[in-house]
């Protein structure tokens, strides 16, 4: 009878210990020992974040500012959006031609350009237009050389309509401008010669890969020759006597594979002339070049040394065939 009341009592000293077990567990897990947080809470501590991380900020497609992948709503109407995405596009593509400090400062020719395109033009270019880059080349060249307060006539130039219908017919029947396109509506031809042209060609000018004509003769443009006119593949008449050109002729100019006329004499261009550019006369494409190789008077000394030019100057007033 003793032996079964010890091991009665036993079995309920473990019991109780069990149960002294489970009731400790039960309280450390409590959620009454636990500060709740509630959705307003919740919402206030994302803010704060926010506000303390605001130098990772972006923009995000919606309007929205991103904050390390948290979004804060901001006033922003749909109109706004759609103008801030296509100026983020045009700059965006233009970059790729133009250093976006150019584009940025409107006291240069590209800046100007680019600013005109974004904010003034009718046309109202996006990012991806197939002609963005033939009317920002145009726009550049306008700015570059005093259009807008030099050109004996520039009325149709930087108005709303295609560029190619950017001429001008004088008095005489002689047109002035974009004279002609192809018809998927690229320019073929740019004659502004006798037209008060003042400044430098821009290099975005070898845009134009589809022109075949481009006569500035007769004008008083100074600095050098654009590198960049050798990207202009279909070149076929280039005239740039009677300036103020300086500077040498530029090695680039040997890709022209087409060009038949160059006319580069009275100007104060020095140097050799390119071997690849004598090579085109070789293969009978290049028929004319004319430069300053005849050289002065009374030192008889030649600002220009060319050994496959048809005329030779000597930069003022005279000209023949070596």
């Amino acid at each position: 009878m003793a032996q079964n009341n010890l091991f009665r009592i036993f079995i309920i000293s473990i019991a109780l210990l069990i149960a002294c077990v489970i009731g400790l567990a039960t309280l450390a897990i409590s959620p009454r020992s636990m500060p709740s947080l509630g959705v307003n809470d919740i919402i206030d501590a994302n803010d704060a974040v926010v506000e303390k991380d605001t130098e990772n900020k972006e923009l995000g497609l919606n309007g929205n500012e991103v904050f390390e992948g948290k979004a804060k709503k901001i006033n922003m109407s749909q109109p706004e959006l759609d103008s801030m995405l296509r100026e983020t596009g045009i700059k965006s593509r233009l970059s790729q031609i133009t250093p976006n400090s150019r584009l940025d400062d409107t006291g240069t020719a590209q800046g100007m350009a680019y600013n005109w395109i974004v904010h003034v033009d009718g046309m109202k270019l996006s990012g991806d237009s197939t002609n963005l880059f033939q009317r920002y080349s145009l726009a550049a060249l306008y700015f570059s050389t005093g259009g807008p307060d030099h050109w004996l006539h520039g009325e149709k130039w930087m108005t709303n309509v295609h560029e190619c219908s950017w001429s001008y017919s004088s008095f005489n029947g002689h047109r002035v401008g974009v004279n002609s396109c192809d018809s998927g509506y690229n320019v073929l031809t740019v004659e502004l010669a006798n037209n008060q042209l003042f400044g430098s060609i821009p290099p975005e000018i070898g845009l134009l890969t589809n022109i075949r004509n481009l006569d500035l003769q007769n004008n008083m443009l100074r600095g050098s020759i654009p590198p960049r006119m050798g990207d202009m593949k279909n070149l076929v008449e280039v005239f740039l006597n009677d300036n103020k050109l300086t500077g040498s002729v530029p090695v680039e100019l040997g890709q022209l594979n087409y060009l038949s006329q160059l006319f580069l004499q009275f100007n104060d261009i020095e140097g050799y002339v390119p071997g690849d550019l004598c090579l085109l006369r070789g293969r009978n494409n290049l028929f004319n070049i004319w430069t300053d190789c005849l050289g002065d008077d009374e030192e008889n000394l030649s600002d220009v040394i060319c050994s496959c030019c048809t005329y030779c100057c000597n930069g003022l007033d005279k000209c023949e065939a070596p």
